[in-house]
């Protein structure tokens, strides 16, 4: 079975603040880019989401899926955790906003 070989990368201005990531997978010469961004986030989140968002879109064969397993499931349960604390700081800062536009 040939490689897949993954790069990745993520950085944000400030951190915390906004930042970006993403990822280049390269399978038998073809070529896929996943890439992504929060407005309030730090560096070490970015990386880590590069990463995982990188391993998420490989599909294991049955040969090898024993191999990807473990780190997949963590991968995806370190996901699932980024995602929910990004829907709440979404959630803190519309009612930051919201107390704002009430006390104007």
């Amino acid at each position: 079975m040939e490689a897949i070989h993954i790069y990745t990368d993520g950085a944000c201005r400030g951190n915390p603040g906004p930042g970006g990531w993403a990822a280049l997978l390269i399978y038998k010469g073809q070529e896929k880019v996943v890439r992504g961004g929060a407005q309030d986030t730090t560096n070490n989140r970015m990386e880590l989401t590069a990463a995982i968002k990188a391993l998420s879109t490989i599909k294991p064969t049955a040969a090898h899926h024993h191999r990807l397993a473990l780190p997949q499931a963590r991968s995806r349960a370190m996901a699932r955790r980024l995602e929910a604390q990004r829907l709440e700081d979404c959630q803190q800062e519309a009612r930051q906003e919201s107390r704002l536009m009430d006390r104007a």
